[in-house]
C-alpha cells in the first residue's frame, strides 16, 4: 500500500467512524422516553339499553417520542384481562369468562402504534389474540419535561369473538384513552 493510498484509508475509517457516532448522537437526542404519571383507559358500551362504562386497574406500557415534533413513535400498551373494572364484581367476572375475553387463555389486550400520518395515528389491537388495525384522531402535546396523549376510538366487539351474538349487548365499543407522561430519558441505541 502505497502512502496516499493508506491516508485515503484513514480518511475513510475516520468519516465512517464520525458517521456511526453522529448516528447515534443524533438518533438519540431525537428520541425521548416518557413514564406515565396518570392513565385513564375507558370504554363504553351499551348493555340492555343502559350505558355501561368500564376500566382497567392493571396496565403497562412504554412511550418514545421523536423527531422535530417530538411525536410518538413507539407506543405499546398492556392491559390484563383480569382488572376489568365496571363497578359490579358479578359483571366484571362475568366479562373474564370464555364468552366475553377468556382471561383463563388470553390474559392481555395489547395496542401497538403502527404509524402517525398528520393527526391520526394507526394502532394495531389485539383482543382474544386476534388483532385489528384502527385509525384514529389523537391529541399530544408536551413541554420539555411532560407531556399528554389522548384518543378516542370505536371497535367492533364482534370483531374479537367478545361476547358472541348477544342481542341485549350493543356491537360498537367506545374507547377513551387519556395518558399524562413525564419525561424519563432518552433511550439507549443498540
Amino acid at each position: 500500500m502505497n502512502r496516499h493510498t493508506s491516508i485515503w484509508v484513514r480518511v475513510l475509517l475516520g468519516f465512517v467512524l464520525f458517521l456511526l457516532l453522529f448516528r447515534t448522537v443524533s438518533v438519540q437526542a431525537q428520541q425521548q422516553q416518557w413514564a406515565a404519571v396518570k392513565t385513564d383507559i375507558r370504554f363504553y358500551i351499551k348493555n340492555a339499553g343502559l350505558e355501561v362504562e368500564g376500566s382497567f386497574d392493571e396496565l403497562a406500557g412504554t412511550f418514545v417520542s421523536g423527531g422535530p415534533q417530538r411525536l410518538p413513535i413507539l407506543v405499546m400498551g398492556v392491559a390484563q384481562v383480569k382488572s376489568i373494572r365496571t363497578g359490579i364484581g358479578l359483571r366484571d367476572s362475568h366479562l373474564q369468562a370464555k364468552a366475553y375475553f377468556d382471561a383463563a387463555s388470553f390474559s392481555e389486550i395489547r395496542m401497538q402504534l403502527v404509524g402517525i400520518e398528520g393527526k391520526n395515528a394507526k394502532f394495531s389491537v389485539t383482543i382474544k389474540g386476534q388483532s385489528r388495525l384502527y385509525e384514529m384522531p389523537f391529541e399530544w402535546k408536551h413541554t420539555k419535561d411532560k407531556a399528554h396523549f389522548s384518543a378516542v376510538f370505536r371497535l367492533n366487539r364482534r370483531d374479537f369473538n367478545v361476547g358472541g351474538g348477544s342481542m341485549v349487548l350493543a356491537d360498537e365499543v367506545l374507547i377513551s384513552i387519556k395518558l399524562d407522561l413525564r419525561f424519563l430519558a432518552v433511550p439507549e441505541v443498540q
